[in-house]
């Protein structure tokens, strides 16, 4: 199989080989959420609904932990990679600046076609904002418009490999928020200053659209780090 990423959104393509089958069933459940961070794959219950073999399950998990996706670990089985705070703010930090780069470099060659394609994934995840896999995938389709835009492939792809890392922790903070706490985040204000054909403008339009995601979701994994840590000292008492 190629070392490629599969784009979420587009990977329900017809799988070429029993590893692509199970890489991108795999992946596909834990950019939606369904599999959450920390959680344990059950290579048996893969290969149950998929209908093979543990053999390129096994392969499959292999690239996911070369993409930073799974973690495995000898005589412990493969786990959801499960990024600490710290860990996540950097790769927020990351984003931001390589997502500003792609939205200055887009937003001055931005055509009329363009500008309404953005509008339309701007509309459609509002529409589907009760589920959750659905408005990642738009989620995803409405900055990716803006990458393709910037002509720069290479760029593109270093901010989808960023992205899945932290799509989990991002869904987490979903599951316990709601999407109600996505208007602090409006698109509305990240598709003004594209559509304003600045670059600076759209630069810093970005950066802090990640960044005040990047914060929220940080303070909350802090929390519930903190949580849990309270819980362990209460049973040592």
């Amino acid at each position: 199989m190629s070392s490629r990423t599969i784009d979420f959104e587009t990977d329900a393509e017809p799988a070429q080989s029993a590893q692509q089958e199970a890489y991108c069933h795999i992946r596909r459940r834990i950019l939606s959420g369904v599999l959450q961070p920390g959680h344990r794959i059950n290579l048996a219950e893969i290969a149950q609904s998929l209908s093979i073999s543990r053999m390129p399950i096994r392969d499959a998990l292999r690239q996911l932990d070369a993409e930073g996706l799974v973690v495995m670990r000898p005589n412990r089985g493969a786990t959801v990679v499960d990024l600490t705070p710290d860990e996540a703010e950097e790769y927020f930090e990351i984003r931001a600046a390589l997502e500003a780069l792609s939205s200055g470099l887009a937003a001055p060659v931005l055509s009329k076609d363009d500008i309404e394609n953005l509008a339309v994934a701007k509309d459609r995840m509002n529409q589907v904002q009760n589920d959750q896999a659905q408005w990642i995938i738009q989620h995803r389709r409405f900055h990716r418009l803006i990458q393709q835009v910037s002509g720069r492939p290479n760029l593109t792809r270093e901010i989808a490999r960023v992205t899945d890392m932290l799509t989990p922790c991002i869904g987490t903070y979903l599951a316990e928020n709601g999407f109600a706490i996505f208007t602090d985040y409006s698109h509305d204000v990240l598709f003004s200053a594209l559509s304003s054909g600045d670059a600076g403008i759209a630069e810093n339009a970005t950066r802090s659209h990640v960044l005040l995601i990047g914060r929220d979701v940080v303070r909350s994994m802090r929390g519930r780090e903190q949580g849990k840590i309270g819980s362990v000292a209460k049973l040592a008492v």
